[in-house]
């Protein structure tokens, strides 16, 4: 599976593409096909180890994600972090679905709506997985 893995500390430069184990979802939590996954200031932090808590490394950044699950489900989801990836794991407790009116960019930039009430910061991008081509939107 690829994801953006940051094995060292510093800026931009050190979120690289890397193949890795695809998650394995535990007791109470679901695999998530990404599809989009937030791009937050929270992640520059862990990025720079400048987090409220200490970063491991490695360490796949991203706290939001929206995608399918194995039913098909479209959902969006929070995130400890993982969600720069194919796949991501997420606790059910945290993942919505998402009705067919709203499409990936705005159930994603909604759930950063949902975080930032409860973080303070938040940025509104939305970066799709699995393609060459990058596509903010921004509100």
């Amino acid at each position: 599976m690829r994801a953006i893995q940051i094995t060292e500390f510093g800026g931009p430069e050190v979120l690289n593409l890397a193949d890795v184990p695809e998650p394995i979802p535990g007791e109470g939590e679901l695999l998530i096909n990404v599809s989009r996954a937030g791009v937050n200031y929270a992640d520059t932090h862990q990025a720079e180890n400048s987090y409220l808590s200490e970063t491991k490394l490695p360490v796949i950044p991203g706290g939001e994600v929206v995608g399918t699950t194995a039913d098909g489900r479209r959902v969006v989801a929070l995130l400890a972090s993982g969600g720069y990836a194919e796949r991501a794991v997420a606790s059910r407790s945290t993942t919505y679905d998402v009705p067919e009116s709203i499409d990936d960019g705005v159930a994603r930039y909604r759930s950063s709506l949902s975080r930032a009430s409860r973080n303070s910061t938040t940025s509104a991008r939305s970066v799709p997985v699995g393609t060459c081509d990058t596509s903010i939107s921004t509100s």
